[in-house]
C-alpha cells in the first residue's frame, strides 16, 4: 500500500506545471494553459508562442520550430527565441502539488499565513486565473469593507479568470488581499513598488498573475 501511495504522489508532483502560455498563434496550445516540464510543441515555420516560467520568472517569445518545455526555460530547435527576466513571485506564484493537498488548512489564516507561502504581484491590477467560471470574491486583509465580487469568464476548459485591468478596480500597493473562488482561497501581496498598468504596461503576465488552482 505504501508503495502505491508513494508512486501516486510522485506522479502528481511530476505533473506540477512550470510554465504559463501568455500568447499563442499555433502549436495546439491555448492562452492561459499551464504546461508541465517535458511538453513538446511544434510551432511549424512561423507560429508564435509566448511563455512565462513560474519558477525562474523567464519570459520567452518563440517563433517557429520545436519547443520542449524545461524547468526554467525552453529548449528551441529550428526556431527563434527572445528571453527576458521579469519581476514575479518565483516559487510562490503557484501552489506545488504537495502544498495543494494542505492548502485547505492554511489558506484561510489570512494575514497570519507563513510569509514564504504568500504570493506577490507587481501590479495594482492583477489577473486572477482560476479553473472554472463563477463568482470571485476579492477582499483586502484587515479591511473587510474593501470587498469586491467579480465574475470570472473562460478562454477554454480550465482557463478562466478576471483581469482587473479591464475593470475600474485598482488595488493598493503594499497591501495584502484575499481572493476566494468557491472553496479555494488564496492570499497575495501587492508589492510596494507595484505599478498601474494604465501608466506602464507590464512586460509579462507573470508580473501580475494570481492563481487559484
Amino acid at each position: 500500500m505504501l508503495a502505491v501511495v508513494c508512486a501516486n504522489a510522485s506522479s502528481v508532483l511530476a505533473a506540477t506545471p512550470v510554465a504559463l502560455v501568455e500568447d499563442s498563434s499555433g502549436g495546439g496550445v491555448g492562452v492561459f494553459e499551464m504546461l508541465e516540464e517535458g511538453r513538446t510543441i511544434d510551432l511549424g515555420a512561423d507560429a508564435v508562442l509566448v511563455l512565462g516560467y513560474l519558477q525562474s520568472c523567464v519570459h520567452e517569445r518563440i517563433e517557429g520550430g520545436q519547443v520542449t518545455v524545461g524547468r526554467e526555460q525552453s529548449e528551441v530547435l529550428n526556431g527563434k527565441v527572445q528571453r527576458t527576466t521579469v519581476e514575479c513571485g518565483g516559487g510562490n506564484l503557484i501552489l506545488t502539488a504537495a502544498q495543494s493537498q494542505a492548502s485547505g488548512a492554511i489558506v484561510l489564516r489570512g494575514a497570519s499565513k507563513p510569509r514564504g507561502e504568500v504570493r506577490q504581484v507587481f501590479s495594482t491590477q492583477p489577473f486572477i486565473l482560476t479553473r472554472s467560471p463563477g463568482e470571485i470574491v476579492l477582499s483586502r486583509v484587515g479591511n473587510p469593507a474593501d470587498n469586491h465580487r467579480l465574475a470570472a469568464s473562460c478562454r477554454g476548459e480550465g482557463r478562466c479568470g478576471v483581469d482587473l485591468a479591464e475593470t475600474s478596480l485598482v488595488l493598493k500597493a503594499g497591501a495584502s488581499y484575499q481572493v476566494r473562488s468557491g472553496t479555494r482561497v488564496v492570499v497575495f501581496d501587492v508589492a510596494d513598488a507595484a505599478v498601474d498598468p494604465a501608466e506602464k504596461k507590464p512586460s509579462s503576465l507573470l508580473e501580475r498573475i494570481v492563481f487559484i488552482r
